[in-house]
């Protein structure tokens, strides 16, 4: 998928076991903004982003685990930084592209309720987990 048109980096997601005390924290000591919040009782995911997202539209995500994958990585190392983050303009075709080249498949592309996109899952070849889900209304 490097290279697919409408693919960007968006940055990382990490798991944590107190969403609402991490939010508490980034927002608080970094000064990060909330630019999506999707909470429940202390579960789900935030999206968070620095003064400069304007510009690049980079991410932290704070997210507590939600597939399979996310879980059995909780439950193994605790917190962890656990995806790399990327959006498309098409997903379905980022998904394909990135099967194509070498990508193991996790989940394909399925709609997210907690932010209301598809989103699929994949391995890059060292093991780590790749998110790209598809590009967010403004």
């Amino acid at each position: 998928p490097v290279g697919h048109p409408g693919l960007q980096t968006l940055g990382v997601v990490q798991l944590c076991r107190d969403l609402d005390s991490q939010v508490e924290w980034y927002t608080d000591v970094l000064g990060q903004r909330i630019i999506l919040d999707a909470r429940s009782d202390n579960d789900g995911l935030v999206y968070l982003a620095d003064h400069t997202y304007e510009g690049r539209q980079c991410v932290n995500v704070l997210a507590t685990p939600n597939t399979e994958a996310e879980h059995a990585l909780m439950e193994r190392h605790g917190p962890v930084i656990s995806t790399v983050l990327y959006q498309a303009g098409d997903v379905e075709a980022a998904w394909r592209d990135a099967v194509a080249a070498g990508f193991g498949e996790v989940a394909a592309p399925a709609h997210d309720d907690r932010i209301g996109a598809r989103t699929g899952y994949l391995r890059e070849p060292s093991g780590n987990l790749v998110q790209v889900r598809e590009r967010l209304a403004a």
